[in-house]
């Protein structure tokens, strides 16, 4: 299993936590493109078993309309409407969902927008967690 980061600023957040036969997609921003995804995937992005966005901000969401085409998304209400997503998938706090052979249980982050951050188990990695633009976390 390998985290591999595509952007990491203001202008663009987006990882990607996989091996060679699946992986997920965490954050999707303004400047990451599709084709810097496609790249960094190695062109095979049958692997993809889904995208989790953490909040509306477009250095975090501003792919989704993009990556929505293409992948299933994961995120909450606000990214939702704010991105007018159709067939994304709404995530709830503390609700713990399967993506492929990750488990992912979101919970609230503290941030001036809704924003969740990921408790991610695999097999092959055991427990992650991903948090991002908090100030605090209550443990």
């Amino acid at each position: 299993m390998k985290l591999t980061v595509i952007g990491s600023s203001s202008s663009g957040n987006s990882y990607i936590l996989g091996n060679y036969k699946e992986c997920i997609i965490i954050d999707v921003g303004k400047n990451i493109t599709m084709q810097k995804l496609k790249q960094a995937l190695k062109f095979n992005v049958e692997k993809v078993k889904g995208v989790l966005i953490s909040h509306l901000h477009d250095d975090h969401a501003g792919m989704a309309k993009d990556c929505e085409k293409i992948f299933p998304v994961y995120c909450n209400i606000s990214v939702i409407e704010s991105k007018g997503l159709q067939r994304a998938n709404e995530l709830k706090t503390r609700n713990k969902i399967t993506i492929g052979g990750f488990t992912v249980l979101p919970f609230d982050a503290d941030h001036d927008v809704p924003c969740l951050g990921f408790l991610i188990k695999h097999e092959e990695i055991g427990k992650m967690l991903f948090l991002t633009d908090s100030g605090r976390r209550p443990y």
